[in-house]
């Protein structure tokens, strides 16, 4: 992959990371309504940006993103994290929360041009 694309890929995971997370609405609901807590927690929040932060720092660390195989094993691994992270905060990932981080990911996914045919996160995930 061309170097200067690499870095503009790069770039655009960053902002995908600091500035469009599902957690930060989730963070927004929960600062603007007292109510919001029976659904979201300060804990279950960090725990879901952490796993989508890590999920996007391997990608930036990856040398280039023909590899699929190395592709599909970070989304095995942050579905599963995610599954975790759901089963301890139960609740937390309902349909709105599973729709907005499915698209996330598929936002990755877009930006680094990884083909990817429906719904890639389902044949793993528990929420």
């Amino acid at each position: 992959m061309e170097k200067n694309r690499l870095l503009e890929i790069r770039k655009n995971l960053n902002i995908l990371r600091s500035q469009c997370k599902p957690t930060d609405i989730w963070q927004t609901y929960l600062d603007e309504n007292d109510e919001m807590a029976v659904l979201y927690t300060q804990e279950g929040i960090n725990a879901v940006s952490v796993a989508l932060d890590q999920f996007i720092q391997e990608i930036i660390g990856m040398e280039g993103y023909i590899n699929g195989k190395n592709i599909e094993e970070l989304v095995h691994k942050l579905i599963v994290d995610l599954n975790v992270i759901s089963h301890s905060y139960e609740g937390m990932i309902e349909t709105n929360e599973r729709e907005e981080l499915v698209d996330f990911i598929h936002s990755v996914l877009d930006t680094i041009e990884y083909d990817y045919i429906g719904d890639i996160t389902e044949q793993w995930r528990e929420w």
